[in-house]
């Protein structure tokens, strides 16, 4: 990590996106959190996004954060590109890393950690490789499951995060894949992003603060 924040200097990099896996090998809720909301539940360990912050800070490079991956947990043990069975529990997971990384919460070794004020919910929510199934087949014909479900994961990661009441924070959804096939019945079925965007909204996307 190191060595990579110091190409970053040498390059000038000003801002850096990274994953914050909810789940997954990398993820920081490895298991139910008792109190969910909360930071220092001992079901969470951070310690590999603190490290990041912490050097990203050092580099003077400003961090934003993709919130993706499910934990089995929350999805009935199916793969971590399965949207959680209760969007409650992805609102607070995103809450709580809100908090964490607001800029006044202490980190493990005392110090605060920095602030992160740029946010991301999920990565390519149109493309079958980060969010399954893109399509469900009902008695009416096909219908865009993956619009549905991400819907939801916008909506709780805007509302988690900025439940945190932390100053200058701003929600992007979307992250889409730049095309799509809009082909349900095809090996890699995937939406193309226009098509994404407005099943979203016909879905029940309510807000955020900026498309991507």
């Amino acid at each position: 990590v190191a060595t990579t924040f110091h190409t970053f200097v040498q390059l000038h990099v000003q801002e850096v996106r990274l994953n914050l896996y909810w789940g997954g090998p990398e993820g920081v809720a490895k298991r139910r959190p008792a109190n969910p909301t909360n930071p220092n539940d001992p079901a969470y360990d951070w310690t590999v996004y603190d490290r990041t912050v912490n050097y990203a800070a050092q580099s003077g490079e400003h961090v934003l954060f993709s919130i993706y991956g499910t934990p089995g947990w929350a999805n009935g043990g199916k793969g971590m590109n399965v949207a959680p069975l209760n969007a409650i529990d992805l609102r607070n997971f995103a809450l709580a890393a809100a908090r964490r990384y607001s800029g006044i919460w202490p980190g493990a070794d005392g110090r605060t950690l920095p602030a992160v004020k740029e946010w991301l919910a999920w990565n390519e929510p149109n493309n079958p490789l980060f969010l399954t199934p893109q399509y469900k087949k009902t008695a009416a014909g096909w219908s865009i499951q993956s619009a549905k479900d991400y819907a939801r994961i916008c909506n709780a990661v805007y509302t988690g995060v900025h439940t945190s009441m932390t100053v200058g924070e701003r929600v992007a959804c979307g992250g889409t894949a730049p095309r799509g096939n809009n082909q349900p019945s095809s090996t890699r079925p995937s939406i193309s992003p226009l098509a994404f965007l407005s099943a979203c909204k016909k879905d029940g996307l309510k807000t955020f603060d900026a498309w991507a």
